[in-house]
This record gives structure tokens, C-alpha cells and sequence, in this order.
């Protein structure tokens, strides 16, 4: 087992409840996907059906039909939440404006080997936002397309089998694919170079997933990423992927058994503390990936557990089933996941999670809907606030340069601001959870240290 240590809140007690649950599908739901203002189900009924986490009903224009008389297998959003992708046994992939439902195109390949699994590239090497997308298909085949061109960038196939998982990291640095064989292979950014191939699962992959925060560090220029896989022998496996420039290595961490069938979907939590599976047996489980340990676990389905997600903001987790249910649970009690230093401090979506003065003007476009301050987008964007502009932001250019007149918004938007700035400051420093105040979270200047019986660390509450 890899002991490096992980940068994350250890959960102790965690409870959910069930929000909701929605039976939307005249069949088994096949997979699910969500972002901060909504989520997606697709299924072999033909339908791919997409709601708001507001209100948690259909939006509009839903259902779509994306494949026609064919059944979509995977569905996916971009890490804005504006482009909603389908691929599906047709071998096409589908996409569409997720806010209108507008059709955007249609990815097509030569072969028309069913699509088993799709996912958008969360960012460009220089971390701007992208709109690639990786799809893996029934014939081993794995493409990597530029959505608004419509154009193949990149194609490999696996050894052997079908591909029947996608990941990425959250940097867009390396793509995973899992295969019905039971390989786990590991590809640069452009599908030019195959890392690493390695059996993981003895009976076939059936998912993988990279955690989206960046909580492992390594030492100089080794960066290192969380990998959870599952497959048909009822396990989980959480692994330490390490990049550097002398190549790649992965280390099992921990081998997580609990399941008693085959596993099916695994899902990180958006600050990467807690991971869900959901398997054959009728079992969601929650893990603690820092430990390892088992958290709960979800009994409601009557059916398989086929699908699960995390929806961002705020954090649900969701369940689809072959029972045809979609449902929708909240964490509840004083153990709910909270974000650590070196972490994210809110729960801002994966195309912002960087540095702040990185962040382009869609970027704080994205920032603002998850907070919930869409209508200030367009003031924003016709002002050309980016990353840089936005850490600049007095209070009284709000009104004077912004002309937000609303008292109450302007007070919303500065105190979102200033737990922003305070998450921005976290995550340039590794600081030790000693030298933050409990309540506040702030620095501590001026720590003082008094040599007595048990040499306890004392500090002035001296704020800078």
C-alpha cells in the first residue's frame, strides 16, 4: 500500500438523506452526469433526460433523443456545464448546448463500433478551458475529439477488449482507460504515448475516475493524482498515479472490499475526501479515501446500482439504478465533507479550480452561476472581468464601476469574494492546520512557543 500522505479532511461520522427520487425512465438508468447547475441521466429507453439541481425538475427542452432508435451508454458535461455529450450504441456522439438544448453537432466515426464511455478534457496545458473530448468504443477504440471543430485529434486502441471506462485528470495531463480484458492503461494528453498498461481487475474494468481536487503534492517535479477503479471481481482499488519526467508509476494504495458483486460506477467527491461506488448487488458505498474506510452504506435501490455522480454545488450524490430511479441525497449532520487547507475552500466548479489570476472571463462566468449569481454574468463579461480583475475588486467599484445597485447582491458578492480570496491564499501555502484560527480559519501572526510541562504551542491572535 502507498503510505503518501493525503492532504484531506478525515471524515469520522458521515450521514445522508434522501432528497428525492425521481422515476423519470421507462427502463434501467445507464449512467449519470452533473455539474453545478444540473444534472443528466441517460438509458436504454433511448432517452437522455436532463434536470436543474434548483428545483430538481426537467428542464425544457427534455427528453432528448440523441441516438435515435439507439440507446445512449454514457453522458458527460464539460467542466463549465454548457456542452452536455452523448455517445451511444450508433457510434456517434451527440452534443448539445445544455442551456437550450440546442444541437451542436454530431461526432461520427468511420467504424461505427458502439460508443461505451465518453469524457470532456477539463483544461488545456496552458489551464485555459477546452471543449475536448475523449470517447471510448466497443472495438478497443479510444478518439479524442475537438468538439467545436468536430474534428479527431487523436486515436489509439487498447490491446485487448473493448473500452469500457474514461477518465482525465483534472489538469488534462493524462487520460485513463479501462478495458473488458481488465487493463488499466494511462495516455499523454494528445493519445501520442501510451504510459503504462497494467491488469488491474482480473474479470474487466467497468469504471475509473480520477479525483478532481489536486490533494496529493510530491517532490520537485513529481505531480501526483488519485485513480479509483472497479471492476467485474467486486473490487475497488485507490491508486497514487505519480508523473514526472523519467515517466509515469502507479501504487496501490488501498484495495476497498465491501461490494459482493460486480462494481460498476465509482465517483470522487468534488474535494476528493470521499468516494461512491455502486454495484450488482443493490449497494452504494460511500469510502473515506484517506483511510480507506468503509463510510455507509445506501440500501434503498431494489435494483442494481448502475450509475452514480457528485453533483458540485452544492454536494449531492446521486444514484441511478436498473430499478429505473434516480435518486438524490444530501449529506446531513456536523461530519459533512468540508474543504481543507490545501484544497478548495468553496466548492468552485473543476474549470476554476486554479490559480485565480489563471482564471479567464468564463471562467469567472462559471464561478459566478455556481454561486448563484447568474445575473451578473453579463455584467461581468462586458466589463471583462477575468482571474486578475476579479482579485483586484473593491468594494465601492461595484457600484461606481460595475453599477450593481442592489445593496443585498453587492453584500452576497463581496462575501463570496472574500471566501474566495481565502481559498486562493490556502492554496499557495502548505499550511499547518495549527497555525489557522478554529473559528475563523485565518493566519495567526506571531506565533509564540512557551517551553512548559506538556510544551504547549501558545499563539498571539494578532491578525494580519
Amino acid at each position: 500500500m502507498d503510505s503518501s500522505p493525503l492532504k484531506l479532511l478525515k471524515p469520522k461520522k458521515l450521514k445522508i438523506h434522501l432528497v428525492a427520487s425521481l422515476e423519470v425512465h421507462s427502463d434501467e438508468v445507464s449512467n449519470l452526469t452533473a455539474c453545478h447547475w444540473g444534472f443528466a441521466s441517460c438509458s436504454p429507453d433511448k432517452t437522455l433526460r436532463v434536470f436543474r439541481l434548483s428545483d430538481l425538475r426537467e428542464v425544457a427542452y427534455s427528453p432528448l433523443y440523441p441516438h435515435g432508435s439507439y440507446a445512449p451508454r454514457s453522458c458527460c458535461f464539460d467542466a463549465s456545464g454548457a456542452v452536455l455529450a452523448s455517445t451511444g450504441m450508433d457510434g456517434r456522439t451527440a452534443l448539445y448546448d445544455a442551456h437550450s438544448g440546442i444541437s451542436l453537432g454530431v461526432l461520427e466515426r468511420e467504424s461505427l463500433a458502439g460508443g461505451r464511455a465518453c469524457a470532456f478534457v477539463p483544461k488545456n496545458e496552458d489551464g485555459s478551458a477546452t471543449l475536448q473530448l475523449i470517447v471510448g468504443a466497443v472495438d478497443g477504440t479510444l478518439m479524442l475529439w475537438d468538439s467545436l471543430t468536430r474534428k479527431c485529434l487523436g486515436e489509439r486502441k487498447v490491446r485487448d477488449g473493448s473500452v469500457t471506462a474514461v477518465a482525465c485528470t483534472h489538469d488534462g495531463n493524462i487520460f485513463a482507460s479501462g478495458s473488458s480484458e481488465g487493463n488499466l492503461e494511462l495516455w499523454d494528453r494528445d493519445l501520442h504515448c501510451l504510459h503504462m498498461e497494467r491488469r488491474c481487475h482480473d474479470l474487466g474494468i467497468l469504471g475509473c475516475c480520477f479525483s478532481p481536487d489536486n490533494s496529493l503534492y510530491g517532490e520537485c517535479d513529481v505531480t501526483r493524482y488519485l485513480l479509483a477503479s472497479c471492476g467485474q471481481d467486486k473490487r475497488v482499488v485507490l491508486w497514487t498515479m505519480a508523473a514526472a519526467t523519467s515517466g509515469i508509476s502507479l501504487k496501490r494504495r488501498f484495495s476497498l472490499e465491501g461490494h459482493t458483486s460486480s462494481v460498476v460506477t465509482c465517483s470522487f467527491s468534488p474535494c476528493g475526501n470521499l468516494l461512491a461506488t455502486g454495484s450488482l448487488d443493490k449497494l452504494a458505498i460511500m469510502w473515506n479515501t484517506v483511510t480507506g474506510e468503509k463510510m455507509l452504506t445506501i440500501t434503498e435501490h431494489k435494483r442494481y446500482v448502475t450509475a452514480c455522480c457528485f453533483a458540485p454545488s452544492p454536494t449531492y450524490l446521486i444514484t441511478g439504478s436498473m430499478d429505473k430511479t434516480v435518486k438524490l441525497w444530501s449529506f446531513v449532520g456536523p461530519e459533512v465533507p468540508k474543504y481543507s487547507v490545501g484544497a478548495c475552500a468553496v466548492p468552485v466548479p473543476v474549470a476554476v479550480q486554479r490559480n485565480m489570476h489563471q482564471w479567464t472571463i468564463g471562467d469567472v462566468a462559471t464561478w459566478l452561476r455556481a454561486e448563484g449569481l447568474e445575473e451578473l454574468v453579463q455584467t461581468f463579461q462586458r466589463n471583462h472581468i477575468n482571474g486578475q480583475e476579479l482579485l483586484q475588486l473593491e468594494k465601492q467599484s461595484l457600484v461606481k464601476d460595475l453599477h450593481i445597485e442592489s445593496l443585498g447582491l453587492r453584500n452576497t458578492l463581496y462575501r463570496k469574494l472574500d471566501n474566495l480570496h481565502r481559498a486562493e491564499a490556502a492554496t499557495q501555502l502548505d499550511i499547518p492546520e495549527e497555525f489557522l484560527c478554529p473559528i475563523s480559519q485565518e493566519l495567526m501572526k506571531n506565533p509564540v512557543v512557551i517551553a512548559g510541562l506538556f510544551h504547549l504551542l501558545l499563539y498571539k491572535m494578532v491578525w494580519s
